[in-house]
């Protein structure tokens, strides 16, 4: 019971009224500011079989929540490669001065290419999966009634707020068991 009253008591502290601000993170904020900001989270990175297309996936220790806690990032290098692809495409047809133009871009990229991953990976969502699970009505409490109840194929059940917050519930739906905040884009900064 202890554990648990410490677990709510951590959502209460930690937790956002908004998903953009678990953390402090922003959307699409990259590693290496997180790391700047936050010297006393250690990122290990975690491979996951659903590893979907230039994602990485970090369990991260050091924040204070109890459970596990997961970083989900997208690896923008995928980006810079497609443009080196479609300048050197490029270049095979070009005239002198062009193909000039076109070895300084791609001299830029490389040089962009050639700094370390964490400048490269953005964060889209944390998922935090308690040590104990968070009672259903706390989380009404914290983040409002107007969340949407979504089943999904296999019956299971979540509630989803617009805030980007998903808690995927207990079989008895009393009880959340994984929080996963999905980062949204600020319209207003």
């Amino acid at each position: 019971m202890k554990y648990v009253l410490s677990a709510l008591l951590t959502l209460i502290m930690i937790a956002p009224a908004s998903a953009d601000n678990i953390f402090g993170l922003k959307f699409r904020e990259k590693l290496v500011d997180i790391k700047k900001r936050h010297p006393e989270f250690k990122f290990i990175e975690k491979k996951i079989d659903a590893n979907l297309e230039n994602e990485k996936h970090f369990t991260v220790q050091g924040t204070d929540l109890n459970g596990t806690v997961i970083f989900s990032f997208i690896d923008n290098r995928h980006i810079l490669y497609e443009r080196v692809e479609q300048r050197l495409k490029e270049y095979k047809s070009a005239d002198k001065q062009k193909r000039l133009s076109i070895q300084d871009s791609l001299t830029s990229i490389r040089k962009i290419l050639s700094t370390p991953i964490e400048n490269h990976l953005s964060v889209l969502r944390v998922v935090w999966i308690p040590e104990y699970p968070i009672p259903t009505h706390k989380l009404y409490k914290k983040f409002g009634s107007s969340a949407e109840e979504i089943m999904a194929d296999d019956f299971s059940v979540s509630l989803a707020w617009r805030q980007g917050i998903l808690a995927k519930l207990s079989d008895d739906s009393q009880t959340a068991y994984a929080i996963l905040y999905e980062l949204q884009y600020d319209v207003d900064n």
